[in-house]
C-alpha cells in the first residue's frame, strides 16, 4: 500500500532553471526510502513539495501532485498534512523554541487543540519513543546536538504522523548521537512507519528498504 505519491513532480524558485523536472516517487507503508544525491540538487526541495510546504508556504513555478494516505493535499492547509506526514531538518535549533523539552514536544498538539489528556499521552509517548522521557524538564539548549534532534523528532510524533521526513538529521551530531538517531529509526520501523531518509552518507544504510538518487532534476 502507498501512503505517499509524487507524479510529475516539477519546481524553480523564481525565474531559476528547474531544480525539481519531473521527479515520480512512491513510497510503501512501513517502507524505509533513502535520497541521496549531491549538494543543491534539490533533496531538501522535494521533501518540502511532499509535506506540501511547496507551494503554499515557499513559493515558485510548481506543477504535479502528490498524494498523502490516499489524499490530494492540494486544497490542503500544511497543519492539516502535518498529521500525516512530516519533517525533521537538518539543524534542529531551527525547530526548537520552548523552555522545557516536554513544552516542545506538546506544543503541535496542543496547537491543533487536541483535548488535554491526549496532549499528555501525546507528548509522553513521543518521548518515549525516542528515548528521551527523562529529560523532559530539560532547557532542549542544554542537549547535545543528537538529543536535540531526538527532540525535533518526537515534537512531529507527537501528532503520530503516518510519514516522518529526516532531512540530514546526522549531519551535525557527533557518533554518540548517531547512534541515538539510529536507535529512533529503528524503533519507527519496529511501529510500521514511513520514514523517508535524506542523507549523503550512509549512518542508515543498512536500514533501506529502498533507495533513490536525485540527479539532473529526476530520480533514479
Amino acid at each position: 500500500m502507498s501512503v505517499l505519491e509524487l507524479k510529475n513532480i516539477h519546481f524553480s524558485y523564481e525565474k531559476k532553471s528547474p531544480i525539481l523536472d519531473g521527479v515520480t516517487l512512491s513510497v510503501g507503508k512501513g517502507e524505509i526510502a533513502a535520497i541521496s544525491g549531491n549538494s543543491g540538487c534539490g533533496k531538501s526541495t522535494l521533501a518540502m513539495v511532499a509535506c506540501g510546504v511547496i507551494p503554499k508556504s515557499v513559493h515558485g513555478r510548481f506543477s504535479g501532485s502528490v498524494t498523502v494516505m490516499g489524499e490530494d493535499i492540494k486544497d490542503k492547509e500544511i497543519f492539516e498534512t502535518a498529521q500525516h506526514i512530516s519533517m525533521v531538518f537538518q539543524d534542529p535549533e531551527s525547530q526548537l523554541f520552548s523552555p522545557q523539552v516536554i513544552d516542545e514536544v506538546a506544543f503541535a498538539p496542543e496547537n491543533l487543540c487536541f483535548p488535554m489528556q491526549q496532549i499528555n499521552d501525546a507528548a509522553l509517548g513521543a518521548l518515549q519513543t525516542v528515548g528521551m522521557s527523562d529529560f523532559g524538564t530539560f532547557a532542549p539548549d542544554k542537549l547535545s546536538g543528537g538529543q536535540q534532534q531526538l527532540v525535533a523528532l518526537a515534537s512531529i510524533l507527537s501528532l503520530d504522523p503516518e510519514i516522518i521526513i529526516l532531512d540530514e538529521v546526522a549531519a551535525q551530531v557527533d557518533d554518540d548521537g548517531t547512534g541515538l538517531l539510529r536507535t529512533a529509526v529503528k524503533s519507527l520501523k519496529q511501529r510500521n512507519k514511513t520514514v523517508i531518509i535524506i542523507e549523503h552518507g550512509n549512518t542508515f544504510a543498512d536500514l533501506y528498504d529502498s533507495a533513490y538518487v536525485l540527479s539532473g532534476g529526476t530520480l533514479a
